[in-house]
Order: C-alpha cells, then sequence, then structure tokens
C-alpha cells in the first residue's frame, strides 16, 4: 500500500476538495535536491518533504499508519537561510505512504533521492509548464492547493519515524560564553568587543536555524550552572558547539577559560602561587569538555576560541 495508483490520487484529490477526509498536518523536512549529484552548491533545488495524517477507514487512503507523505518540489533554488528560499513555484508533487524502515533518517534517503521517489512515490497532478505558481494560480488543483496551504503553516521539523509515530527534528545546538567584563582589572584587561562578537555569532547560527545560548559575564560557579543547564536536554545525536570568547591561559600545557570574577596573583611577582590560583578560580577546558564526552557517548562539541 506504499504506493498510490492514478485512482486512488483522484479519490483521495476528490475527498481532500469535498471535505470528506480529514488530512491533518503533522510534520515537514526539507532539503537541497541535487538530482542525484547533478546539482551542486548554489544550483541545488529546494525540496519538501510533507506529513499528514489522514483520518479515513479506507487504507488505501490512510495508508497502514494512516500517514501520506507529498514530495513537493520547487523551481527555488536552495540557500541556507530558510527565509531566502522561494517556495512560490512548483516542478513536482509526489505522494506515497509511510515506508516500513521505521527508522529511516531523512538526509540519507536524500542521498538518493530519484531512485526513492521513482521506486515508490507517484505524481499528484500535471504540472503546467513552467511549473505552478500555486499560491497565484489555485485552479490548478484546488484540493492540492488547499493541502498545501495547511502544510506551509506547519512548524513542526520531522526528523525521523518511530514506530508509528514522528519524531521531532533537534536542531544543532550552541552554548557561547562572551565574558567581556573582568572584576580583576589588574591582571585581565576589559573586552569591549567580546559582546558584539557574541551577539552577531549567535545572531548568524539563528539564521542557520541552530539553537543557540549566549551567557555573558559568567563567574566561575554560573559557568558551571550555565554548562549543567544547556547539557540538561542535550541529546547524544545532536550538532552540538562550544564557543569561548575571552581572556584564557595556558599552564604546564592545560587550558583554562577565565571567567569574570577570577582572581590571580601577578605572575612575576608570585610565580609559586600563580598555577594554584588558576585552577582554584578559573575552569578548565577539559572540565568543560569532558562533561559535553559524558553526556554524548563520548563525543565532545564543536570547540573553538575567540
Amino acid at each position: 500500500l506504499r504506493a498510490f495508483d492514478n485512482a486512488t490520487i483522484q479519490k483521495f484529490l476528490r475527498k481532500v476538495d469535498e471535505g470528506g477526509i480529514s488530512a491533518e498536518v503533522v510534520g515537514f523536512s526539507e532539503f537541497p535536491y541535487s538530482r542525484n549529484n547533478t546539482l551542486q552548491g548554489a544550483n541545488r533545488e529546494i525540496e519538501r518533504e510533507y506529513w499528514f495524517e489522514v483520518n479515513s477507514d479506507d487504507a488505501q487512503l490512510s495508508g497502514v499508519d494512516k500517514l501520506v507523505i507529498l514530495h513537493v518540489h520547487y523551481a527555488g533554488k536552495w540557500h541556507n537561510f530558510r527565509d531566502r528560499r522561494d517556495r512560490s513555484t512548483i516542478t513536482q508533487i509526489n505522494i506515497r505512504h509511510t515506508a516500513s524502515c521505521q527508522e529511516q533518517a531523512f538526509w540519507r534517503k536524500c542521498a538518493d533521492l530519484d531512485k526513492w521517489r521513482e521506486k515508490y512515490g507517484r505524481s499528484i497532478l500535471a504540472i503546467p509548464a513552467g511549473g505552478w505558481k500555486w499560491e497565484q494560480h489555485p485552479e490548478v488543483s484546488p484540493a492540492v492547493y488547499k493541502l498545501l496551504s495547511t502544510a506551509e503553516k506547519c512548524t513542526t521539523f520531522v526528523r525521523k519515524r518511530k514506530g508509528k509515530q514522528l519524531e521531532d527534528f533537534r536542531k544543532p545546538r550552541a552554548l557561547i560564553f562572551a565574558i567581556s567584563n573582568y572584576d580583576n582589572k589588574s591582571c585581565f584587561q576589559d573586552l569591549p568587543n567580546v559582546f558584539e562578537d557574541g551577539t552577531k555569532l549567535c545572531k548568524v547560527l539563528r539564521q542557520l536555524e541552530w539553537e543557540v545560548s549566549l551567557k555573558t559575564d559568567l563567574s566561575n560557579s554560573k559557568m558551571r550552572d550555565a554548562i549543567a543547564d544547556f547539557l540538561e536536554s542535550e541529546k547524544d545525536e545532536e550538532t552540538c558547539m562550544f564557543c569561548f570568547i575571552g581572556h584564557g591561559i595556558m599552564v604546564n600545557g592545560n587550558h583554562y577559560l577565565v571567567p569574570k570574577d577570577a582572581r590571580l596573583e601577578d605572575v612575576h611577582h608570585n610565580a609559586a602561587n600563580f598555577e594554584s590560583d588558576v585552577a582554584g578560580s578559573c575552569k578548565p577546558l577539559q572540565f568543560v569538555l569532558d562533561r559535553f564526552a559524558r553526556k554524548r557517548s563520548g563525543r565532545g562539541p564543536t570547540a573553538f576560541f575567540l
């Protein structure tokens, strides 16, 4: 029942148009379409995969899991920023039921998108020459227009199926520490550009659809708490970044992050106490990496420092 035949497609669209079937969008995914690697970089096109929960006793319409998927190909080119992806013109729409593979990640499937589509999906309607400007011309297919209008309002990004459930996509996550104002100015000068740098990085990552936590001017204990809070909701499979913008110190090959309240003696006059002061009032970089690794099955975050 995974593939629709033409008669079932027409029956499905007629039911949607007449209101005789409930098709509620429950998630979507979006990715660059490369035409089996014939398109590269900025020439790649946009594809969206919409997941509809279909309330029908007719298994031909709803499938075994009562989920119907639309694959929508757009003429617009792929862009890293979602708000710059033009989805006004559609070049192809295919329809299918859910896969028998319960945990097939969408990006693995897309590695050979043509094969997957040709084997299981079927075109849902004939697209006008030059593409269908669907928002301007709903008369081409009122039923498909109705489905797409509903789908465009969906904000749940699907990562994969797990059983009959759709698992939400977990955005890449980043924790940024930006320390610009230091209490002990005899040892550490303030860094006036740090906050601006952290804010810019945060903005760029969010435009790329990262989930970002920006923490500024933290004490040593607040650093520890912020790391713990961030990792509390971290999952092993997520892409993760840690960035520190501020002063750093290296002592005997060990790296330390300098918090706002670091209290260090002058190294030139009290060299004997310096290493112990650093260890006591600064955050060892290895401590941070180890905390991430314990939460992520031994894998540390992508880490960089400014």
